[in-house]
């Protein structure tokens, strides 16, 4: 269990694509890309906020989303039994 809390530490420490960019941009001095690097960044995480606001359903109560279509059943197959079968209880 220690390990696994040690090694779960350690992944959450370690820095995202976006902060790597981010240090990595900083690090080569340009403040112009630093910048626009910074509002990328941000307007990526505001875009991906309000599409999880809007959330992945609303395509189905507007309308947008098309439904399955069903398979007709063959009139030949035998229709399924709903009937429950039981077992008749011990005299």
């Amino acid at each position: 269990m220690a390990a696994f809390v040690l090694s779960a530490f350690v992944l959450a420490m370690l820095p995202g694509p976006a902060t790597a960019l981010l240090i990595r941009e900083t690090i080569s001095g340009d403040r112009r890309r630093v910048v626009g690097v910074i509002a990328g960044i941000e307007v990526g995480i505001f875009a991906w906020a309000l599409l999880s606001a809007v959330g992945p359903g609303r395509g189905e109560r507007a309308g947008l989303h098309r439904p399955a279509r069903r398979r007709r059943r063959d009139p030949r197959a035998p229709r399924p039994s709903n009937a429950v079968v039981r077992a008749e209880p011990p005299p």
